[in-house]
Order: structure tokens, then C-alpha cells, then sequence
């Protein structure tokens, strides 16, 4: 028998709450899309645990170093898709981008970004 949209929808949120109890993370959001299209979203936990305010799908969260992680994830990708080379310069593939170190002679390649060597202004 095919699973319909309710049952997968109370199953996923059944997987998130136990991803949260499991990580033991305050919080946590979860989303799926389809095509570009917002199927189905959750959130349970705490925002903030000092006031006690629940957690939306509308949360923000601050999301420190992460970053870095994926937009690392995101070079490799464009690398092996032939969008990009690890050694193009920047301002080849992102318009108005300087770099703070210019005179320093700065290395403002994709794989100058992944090594966390360069620094960038808007």
C-alpha cells in the first residue's frame, strides 16, 4: 500500500523529534522541497530556552561556522559540474567582489575560500 502525504508527513516528524531527543539539541527544523516547492516543514523544541519560546518553521537560527562547510560542499560541486576551476579568480564568477587584503597579495581563488586564506568585502 502507498504511503499517503499524512503518513509520510507524521513520519518525518516523528524522525525529527527523535533526531532532537537523540542529538539532544534544543531544536530543531526540518524541511522538504520538491522541485523548488516547499512540501512540507517542521519545527519542534525550543527557540530559546531561557524564555521557553517554541521554535516555528519560521525560526531563524545563528548558524556560527557552518558555513563554511557548505559552501565548501557548494565549490566542489560547481568544481565537478565544470562551472568553475579551483583556481579561477573570484571576481570571475561573483560581480563587485574586493578583497580587505588586495596589497597583500591575497590568494582570491575558490580554493583560496575553501582554505579560509582570504577575506572578502562586499
Amino acid at each position: 500500500m502507498p504511503e499517503t502525504p499524512e503518513r509520510l508527513a507524521a513520519r518525518l516528524e516523528r524522525l525529527v523529534l527523535a533526531q532532537q531527543r537523540e542529538k539532544r539539541m534544543p531544536s530543531i527544523s526540518a524541511a522538504v522541497l520538491r522541485d523548488g516547492e516547499l512540501i512540507w516543514e517542521e519545527a519542534v523544541g525550543a527557540a530559546n530556552v531561557e524564555s521557553g519560546l517554541e521554535a516555528t518553521p519560521d525560526t531563524q537560527y545563528r548558524i556560527g561556522s557552518i558555513t563554511k562547510t557548505f559552501t565548501a560542499a557548494a565549490i566542489m560541486q560547481l568544481r565537478d559540474a565544470g562551472k568553475l576551476d579551483l583556481e579561477d579568480t573570484l571576481d570571475r564568477h561573483v560581480e563587485g567582489l574586493r578583497t580587505r587584503r588586495r596589497s597583500a597579495g591575497c590568494s582570491r581563488t575558490p580554493r583560496a575560500c575553501s582554505a579560509r586564506r582570504t577575506t572578502m568585502a562586499g
